[in-house]
């Protein structure tokens, strides 16, 4: 990957000339590349494999149906995924080295959670931080079951649509993308809750209001799976829990 950036001129700055910027390339070495976009890694992380990827890009690969390592063909699953820290240091360590050349220091990423942390945040379900560590824990099979068997799951991530913030919203988007878009009856029974608490509605709302990139495309295929369970479901128009006939 190259880095362009412009840089002023020394000698027509010392004259007091015009300023002329002048392109420069920065390499990045290999081993800090993802082996899927080529990219610099901001996350890295380590498959059973021995493969080190760039964590998004990996789970992106996994969620478009790619069960397997990119570069040796075995299986790999989201639950297996190591932090790779201390390739990750050397990247940071790589970015100050060369700041003064436009590189940006790549930031701490998130800490991994599971199971109980996926728990824990939809007993919260308030914060952004709750929604985050909530979205960050469907990313395997082990939190999507347990956020699934709570039944204030899919209610709690309706109702923070437009009520906390945008970036609430993101999380809250992708948490329920994450929960509704397998199949089996656990992911069909989550749509059918989705679309009783007023779901459908929210997300048109948001794609009328606008939002962009990943929410935008989550919040569109949300829309469909839900599109087909509409004929089935009785929905509650108001966007809080009045009609629900569970008690919370």
């Amino acid at each position: 990957m190259v880095l362009p950036m412009l840089r002023r001129s020394r000698k027509e700055a010392a004259r007091g000339g015009e300023v002329v910027g002048v392109e420069e390339e920065v390499a990045v070495p290999a081993h800090f590349r993802c082996p899927i976009s080529l990219e610099l890694m901001r996350d890295p992380v380590t498959a059973a494999t021995g493969i080190t990827y760039d964590r998004e890009c990996l789970e992106r690969w996994l969620e478009r149906g790619h069960g397997s390592c990119p570069v040796t063909g075995r299986p790999v699953r989201m639950g297996d995924l190591v932090p790779n820290h201390a390739t990750r240091r050397m990247i940071q360590d790589w970015c100050v080295a060369n700041r003064a050349r436009g590189v940006e220091r790549v930031p701490t990423p998130r800490v991994p959670v599971g199971e109980a942390d996926a728990e824990e945040a939809i007993a919260e379900g308030t914060s952004e931080k709750a929604l985050a560590v909530l979205d960050a824990a469907l990313c395997t099979d082990a939190g999507v079951e347990s956020a699934r068997a709570h039944a204030l799951t899919v209610p709690v991530l309706v109702k923070k649509m437009f009520r906390v913030s945008d970036m609430a919203t993101d999380f809250a988007v992708s948490a329920l993308w994450r929960l509704c878009r397998t199949s089996g009856s656990g992911a069909g029974s989550c749509r059918a809750e989705a679309l009783r608490v007023g779901a459908f509605q929210k997300l048109l709302l948001l794609l009328q209001v606008g939002c962009a990139g990943v929410t935008k495309e989550r919040a569109s295929e949300l829309l469909k799976m839900l599109n087909g369970s509409r004929g089935s479901v009785e929905c509650i128009e108001t966007v809080d829990f009045k009609g629900l006939k569970r008690p919370f």
